[in-house]
């Protein structure tokens, strides 16, 4: 009888340890303030400037990363919130004549984007890059903190050849975005390539 209640004992003392550890569970990226999570990839990942309360830019503004809004879930494209920008150093504004935004990646009249996002339906963080070359130009979303998290994506450059390809941290191939006079995206790159991407080669 004794030993029945002292197990009985120990297994309610169990039972309020896992809720408490449940109700106390550690505070996720979701939870933080926007700043805060600027501040944690600035400090995980730097090298890059902030430039407005969502964004940072590497690489002289040839990179930028964007937090989404805390209540859509998704990145902001007004203008106050996005402005366009010098990063210091260059003479280039981070996101020059931007005319339009597609899911928040711009669309400029003499630049164009191809851009990464967290989660399906272009939710969550966002991974923007600018520079193409006819040889193919390689980014590393692992360089950003952003490897093996790509769920969906928007390529806003218009031009009629040209592509970027996506491979994993293995450079096996992933998917394509093929330009061809109009913007391509895809709200989900599939089973098999979610959360794989860890390269985009870029060629014009």
């Amino acid at each position: 009888m004794i030993y029945r209640r002292i197990s009985a004992l120990l297994a309610g003392v169990a039972t309020s340890i896992a809720i408490s550890s449940a109700v106390a569970s550690p505070v996720t990226a979701a939870a933080l303030s926007v700043q805060d999570q600027v501040s944690k990839q600035l400090r995980d990942y730097p090298g890059g400037t902030q430039i407005s309360s969502y964004e940072i830019a590497y690489s002289g503004g040839a990179v930028i990363m964007v937090f989404p809004d805390p209540v859509s879930g998704r990145v902001p494209t007004a203008a106050d919130t996005r402005p366009s920008v010098s990063v210091a150093g260059t003479d280039a504004q981070v996101v020059p004549d931007a005319t339009r935004y597609e899911h928040g990646c711009p669309y400029g009249n003499t630049v164009k984007w191809y851009c990464v996002y967290q989660d399906s339906n272009w939710g969550g963080r966002m991974l923007e890059f600018k520079d193409c070359t006819s040889s193919g130009y390689t980014n590393s979303l692992g360089t950003y903190g952003f490897g093996d998290t790509t769920s969906s994506w928007v390529n806003t450059r218009t031009t009629n050849s040209g592509r970027v390809t996506a491979t994993d941290v293995f450079h096996a191939f992933l998917w394509n975005e093929v330009t061809s006079g109009h913007f391509v995206e895809s709200s989900y790159v599939g089973v098999t390539a979610n959360d794989r991407a860890w390269y985009l080669n870029c060629t014009t």
